[in-house]
């Protein structure tokens, strides 16, 4: 909660903790936020708000993308703080993290503290027995791992952020603004917020945030393991397709039960639903980027542009060209 002073000082401190391999994007909101609405203008003085970085790991902290943070308390100082935040990494590196910090995250819970996961951090809040019977706010692109590992907890890959309990989820990514501006607002005041978006191009009232769109997800959510695992796998190597028989070497499986189990579940064979997801991409980038034909048939796996065009028309009975043009005519006729 809250502190029932208005006048308390600084209205809240948060003790931001990196795990190994953590995503810079919540990272960097979530904190910019903090900091931008701490004091005036751009002094980024810790005046209305503080916050320390602590490391999940041994040593620094090394970002999903190789850059390296130094902390600037120890992970055993975090207790104290109003807030807790967990800033998730890569699910691989979750080996890498010191047990003790599941310890201290309890601890802190049960002592009061508000404790919140971004991104991936909801696996380690999870991990600490912060989530068992409660939802939480997952990206959709690690859901059946998380529901695989906390069968308890209700995942939604739907909200912006989800608040129960004196413990917050948020998906990551730029959401992230979104916990960062309700935390700022419930401890601090709405002017504290407006300021720190508005330095940030965000506007509160209509964030842009966006869900990627699935129209396989409800069959995806009752399919097997197996199943999800190769649709994982076709999501992650949209550039580079590999052949069903290498798919199914690196699930460990053969070709054939691959294709049945996965046939079963969701209706067509990991042939044609890999290929059709590529085309689905395909056409959303054709309305929303300016890219060529060639290039988005490229960065999609297609090395003859002829034989994109040709799957294309298949599925959308229209040449690229023609799928552009189309929604280029409708979007000119609502203006």
């Amino acid at each position: 909660m809250p502190p029932s002073r208005p006048e308390a000082r600084p209205y809240l401190s948060a003790a931001i903790v990196l795990c190994p391999g953590f995503t810079l994007t919540p990272m960097s909101c979530f904190s910019d936020a903090l900091r931008l609405a701490a004091d005036q203008g751009d002094n980024s003085r810790k005046v209305l708000f503080q916050w320390e970085y602590a490391v999940a790991g041994e040593g620094g902290a090394v970002s999903s993308s190789g850059l390296e943070v130094r902390p600037t308390i120890a992970l055993d100082e975090i207790m104290g703080f109003d807030c807790i935040v967990v800033c998730g990494g890569l699910l691989r590196d979750m080996g890498q993290i010191r047990p003790d910090l599941y310890d201290l995250l309890r601890q802190a819970h049960e002592g009061g503290a508000l404790v919140v996961g971004l991104c991936t951090g909801s696996f380690v809040l999870g991990e600490a027995g912060l989530l068992e019977g409660k939802s939480c706010a997952v990206h959709p692109n690690v859901l059946h791992a998380f529901s695989e590992r906390f069968p308890g907890t209700t995942p939604l890959t739907r909200k912006t952020y989800w608040e129960e309990g004196r413990v917050i989820t948020c998906p990551g990514g730029v959401l992230s603004l979104d916990v960062a501006a309700h935390l700022i607002r419930t401890w601090g005041n709405m002017s504290r917020t407006f300021k720190a978006l508005d330095y940030l191009l965000f506007n509160y009232e209509n964030p842009r945030t966006y869900f990627p769109k699935r129209p396989y997800q409800e069959r995806l959510e009752r399919a097997a393991t197996l199943t999800r695992d190769a649709v994982g796998l076709m999501e992650a190597n949209i550039e580079t397709p590999l052949s069903v028989a290498s798919l199914a070497r690196r699930l460990a499986t053969t070709r054939t039960r691959l294709t049945r189990v996965f046939q079963r579940d969701m209706g067509e064979t990991p042939a044609a639903f890999w290929l059709n997801m590529r085309l689905d991409i395909a056409s959303r980038l054709l309305v929303e980027r300016s890219l060529s034909v060639t290039e988005i048939g490229y960065e999609l796996g297609f090395s003859d542009t002829a034989h994109f065009c040709r799957q294309f028309r298949r599925r959308f009975d229209r040449t690229p060209g023609q799928f552009r043009k189309l929604h280029q005519d409708r979007r000119d006729g609502a203006r």
